[in-house]
């Protein structure tokens, strides 16, 4: 059996843009394709910290993986250049570098955040990671909507 994948505009720092690995660099903002979902990196945040934006233009949905800070901006244009709506965010896990912009990404998208249950008071009590966060930085609750175990 073969999956098709494509490689669309990418970038890195070995080379122009559709040269090499397209995982190669750590951050590397870009696109890839398979089997019809297309599936676009987006490092944001302070620190960057890639989210996965899944779209699938022919149903018109989509689910983003992890929400660094800022990211909903990126994540807006693509929305509306493939005509799809937000099903839902993953939350991968509580770190506050992968959730600060989870909070808005629900609030603006309407769509249902799901996490694992682990990661309950880091998602919904932020707080508790301040030592570990850069100071300064707030990360805003997150109603998460399903538990996963």
């Amino acid at each position: 059996m073969r999956v098709g994948i494509e490689k669309r505009s990418i970038g890195s720092r070995w080379g122009p843009k559709g040269e090499g690995d397209f995982f190669a660099v750590a951050g590397c903002p870009g696109t890839l394709s398979v089997c019809g979902v297309n599936v676009h990196v987006l490092p944001a945040g302070p620190i960057p910290t890639n989210a996965y934006l899944l779209t699938d233009p022919s149903s018109g949905e989509a689910v983003l993986v992890d929400a660094p800070e800022g990211v909903w901006s990126q994540v807006e244009r693509i929305l509306k250049q493939e005509g799809c709506r937000l099903s839902a965010l993953w939350l991968t896990h509580g770190h506050w570098d992968h959730i600060q912009g989870a909070a808005e990404v629900a609030r603006k998208s309407g769509a249902p955040i799901v996490a694992h249950r682990s990661d309950r008071p880091l998602i919904e009590t932020p707080e508790v990671m301040r030592p570990l966060m850069i100071p300064g930085l707030v990360v805003e609750p997150s109603k998460v909507d399903q538990w996963v175990e």
